[in-house]
């Protein structure tokens, strides 16, 4: 889960060291978050990685796998 929200991290602030910053002010937002809006954000994070990125928006409603 916490793997999840340090690729995205990375991610977001590899471009260059002007982001470096950038980079401390999201993971101090991060670690002040309290740890029920952390595994929110991480499991989403993971449930988009895992689905390949087939769901893109918050709002996306994934097929029912069980429908027949």
């Amino acid at each position: 889960v916490i793997l999840g929200v340090a690729v995205f991290v990375y991610i977001k602030c590899r471009k260059g060291s002007k982001q470096h910053d950038a980079a401390k002010k999201i993971i101090s937002e991060f670690n002040s978050m309290s740890d029920a809006s952390k595994w929110e954000l991480a499991h989403g994070l993971d449930s988009r990685i895992n689905d390949g990125g087939r769901y893109r928006g918050d709002t996306a409603q994934k097929p029912d796998r069980n429908a027949t």
